[in-house]
């Protein structure tokens, strides 16, 4: 049979119950519009009466409940939402990344190059035909000199704005890699944190908070797996311990952190080539993961510093990063160096490199000789017996040459074949549809981002009208909870102070 006293138990559970149901609530409301904060909830369980073994066992009618016990506080969260929110985010971040690049490169290879490049092509063609038109002339020919001169600087320009920009590119992507370490040793040290909160059985819900932030964070750079365990840790007690890896391109998982150890990365360079290595925290190498890498920031920022497109001379690395934009340059230029070269005959050079080694965009310039010719220095014409100051024929050999098809390197044996000003424009065209692709695939995944992230919202994410009707609802139940233990005070107080008096 229950305890006399079992009412006032059982409305003092309701009355604990309804306080930390109120004090909840008004801390998800304050919480509102804070960045990664998960609606909270109060976990209690029902309490039964004991009916076990007794000495003197009486009817299991006479046995109630014994009110509620709370057993603490935890948050409103879908596993699987933040799995699919990951991927999804993944995926965005390396089109991100791609991004800066592309649009890097793309403020080089806009409508400006296409437009002064052009004119440049043309201006160079009308001066040789206005040579042609005298090619005695001293000051005609100089005329072609500095137009030959202006369009190697153009080249030279080009060139340097490219690797100022994979020059940014780099920077970018060494911070990042300083970023996901900090991350990851920060993952490390809230799962300390939390460890030890929960050894003094307190909840954590707010590192919980930060440490997902931090995961968010984390899935922006690759794509990660998170799980957790529980290790006991004796008396019949266990925690929780969160593990974090990375799932490569395989499927197969390498770990990056475990409780409180953690891995690091380490960005690498070699012959031009820019890769990721997994380290330990104190920097010695684990395993090469460069080639496992699919999704993430990490992703985008390897193919725009590593993308040679056609020019990798195989299907490994096919992507257009910024290698393969400065080849394509490189490519217009030794092209446009080696066609008037041998038009104008092959001790007489009109380019070379400044270094001396094979033209470049970056090292193409006027040759030395023609820099220092003190005299007419183009070759006229190509005939024995021509007279040079009438015969005009091999300049306009030089014209058909600049303005008609000439093959345009790729690096894959299938040469471009176009004018000087089509493959310029070719170049410009092919970067305009990549960045027309990267922004419908960061459109798709952005909205996929957004879809997964409102869904979570809805369960993770606080709603002001909920929380004003669990604050009406608590409220009635904190009232009803109280006059449930005035009811049952007043009854006691009859049956304690009238018991027997009857018939006195």
């Amino acid at each position: 049979m229950s305890s006399t006293f079992t009412g006032l138990q059982i409305g003092k559970s309701g009355l604990m119950s309804a306080m930390s149901n109120l004090q909840v609530t008004g801390n998800n409301i304050s919480n509102v519009n804070t960045a990664g904060y998960t609606r909270q909830k109060v976990d209690t369980i029902a309490l039964g009466a004991y009916n076990g073994s007794m000495r003197y066992v009486t009817s299991a009618a006479n046995y109630k409940g014994l009110g509620s016990r709370i057993t603490g506080t935890s948050q409103y969260r879908d596993a699987s939402l933040d799995v699919r929110y990951r991927q999804e985010v993944a995926k965005l971040s390396q089109q991100t990344a791609a991004a800066e690049g592309l649009n890097e490169i793309g403020m080089i290879f806009d409508d400006t190059i296409n437009t002064v490049m052009d004119e440049q092509f043309s201006n160079l063609v009308s001066q040789l035909q206005n040579f042609a038109g005298d090619p005695s002339s001293e000051v005609a020919e100089n005329l072609v000199k500095t137009s030959a001169e202006v369009m190697t600087q153009f080249f030279n320009q080009y060139s340097d704005r490219i690797e100022t920009a994979f020059g940014d590119m780099t920077a970018t992507f060494n911070e990042s890699v300083d970023n996901v370490n900090s991350i990851l040793e920060r993952v490390a040290s809230l799962n300390d944190s939390i460890r030890n909160a929960q050894l003094g059985q307190y909840d954590a819900l707010e590192l919980r908070d930060e440490r997902n932030t931090l995961l968010d964070e984390l899935s922006q750079y690759l794509n990660v797996q998170v799980s957790t365990k529980s290790v006991p840790v004796g008396s019949g007690y266990s925690v929780e311990t969160l593990k974090v890896d990375f799932l490569d391109k395989d499927g197969v998982t390498h770990n990056l952190i475990d409780g409180g150890e953690f891995n690091q990365f380490k960005g690498t360079e070699t012959d031009g080539e820019y890769g990721i290595l997994l380290t330990d925290k104190d920097g010695a190498q684990i395993e090469e993961l460069t080639d496992s890498i699919y999704n993430g920031a990490f992703k985008g920022y390897l193919d725009i510093l590593n993308g040679k497109g056609s020019f990798a001379g195989n299907d490994e690395n096919s992507y257009k990063g910024i290698p393969f934009y400065r080849e394509s340059l490189n490519s217009l230029a030794s092209t446009f160096a080696k066609v008037l070269n041998e038009a104008n005959g092959a001790d007489k050079p009109l380019f070379e490199a400044e270094d001396g080694g094979e033209i470049t965009a970056e090292n193409i310039q006027l040759s030395e000789k023609w820099r220092t010719a003190d005299g007419p220095y183009l070759t006229n014409s190509v005939k024995d017996t021509a007279d040079s100051s009438t015969d005009n024929t091999n300049i306009l050999y030089m014209i058909s040459q600049l303005t008609g098809k000439q093959e345009f390197s790729k690096g894959n044996g299938t040469p471009f074949e176009g004018s000087f000003q089509d493959y310029l424009t070719n170049i410009c065209a092919t970067l305009g549809t990549q960045i027309q692709s990267n922004e419908t695939l960061s459109t798709t995944y952005a909205n996929n981002v957004d879809d997964i992230d409102y869904a979570r919202e809805s369960v993770s994410g606080v709603n002001l009208d909920e929380e004003a009707i669990n604050m009406i609802t608590y409220n009635y139940a904190l009232t009803a909870a109280s006059r449930f233990l005035t009811t049952v005070d007043e009854a006691l107080n009859t049956l304690i102070s009238s018991t027997g008096m009857v018939g006195r």
